[in-house]
């Protein structure tokens, strides 16, 4: 990703903002973070999952990339494209198998066209079950720069309370963005909270993350082609060849 991911100004230069409830550091608090860890860098991608009390476990993202701004900003902004573009391969891990929380489907909602119904499989060793939630996202532009931001409020039938995220885009020179990505999940158990092992939690988010971030850029290379003149020729088609023109 963005995921989104996820790539910033905030309104409130000296001050926290405050996005769903999520505290959000001042940007130059954030900036810091992200120079300190991408400085020189044209592709890298850091997750940190941390526990901070209250059944809430926090993991922020360090993320550089090529991109262009406003094209994320298009992209972001049709949340009914998402699922063309984010579910392809999210739920297989890199290194083989798959994970315990699998994303089945992305749709928008019957009249909201910023509201996703999220189908979600459990397949925890204890813990099996489908089920359906709403997320609801918002793409803005502040100055040169660009906000995501996601929120679940309530996921009934799971252990999990509420969790919410925000990614903002950073544009940098020669096509660069540094993203800085912020997510939360309170979960209803105190046991669960508690039990989740860290490195569970590094490979269920961080993993993804990438899978996420990867997806987008074939996303942008895809729309950027549609802009390029088409080439065509006077060579037969080949039977049985792959058919020109066509999105992988």
């Amino acid at each position: 990703m963005t995921f989104s991911p996820a790539r910033l100004v905030l309104l409130l230069l000296h001050f926290p903002a405050v996005v769903w409830g999520l505290k959000i550091a001042p940007e130059a608090e954030i900036q810091s973070k992200l120079s300190a860890r991408l400085q020189g860098k044209e592709s890298y991608n850091e997750r940190v999952a941390r526990r901070i009390g209250d059944r809430t476990i926090e993991v922020e993202g360090f993320i550089a990339m090529e991109g262009d701004i406003a094209l994320a900003h298009q992209i972001l902004s049709e949340p009914k494209a998402f699922s063309r573009w984010i579910l392809p391969g999210i739920n297989q891990r890199p290194s083989g198998g798959g994970y315990f929380v699998k994303v089945m489907a992305l749709n928008l909602a019957p009249g909201s066209p910023n509201t996703l119904v999220t189908d979600l499989r459990f397949d925890l060793p204890l813990f099996k079950k489908d089920i359906s939630c709403y997320m609801d996202v918002k793409t803005e532009m502040k100055g040169k720069n660009l906000w995501f931001t996601a929120t679940v409020h309530s996921m009934k039938g799971t252990y999990i309370e509420h969790f919410e995220a925000m990614i903002q885009f950073f544009p940098k020179a020669g096509g660069q963005m540094w993203v800085y990505a912020l997510g939360q999940v309170k979960f209803k158990s105190w046991l669960l909270y508690e039990a989740l092992p860290d490195r569970l939690l590094t490979r269920e988010t961080g993993e993804r993350l990438q899978i996420v971030i990867d997806n987008y850029l074939n996303e942008e290379n895809y729309r950027r082609s549609l802009k390029r003149p088409s080439v065509t020729t006077s060579a037969p088609k080949k039977k049985g060849g792959p058919t020109m023109g066509t999105r992988p």
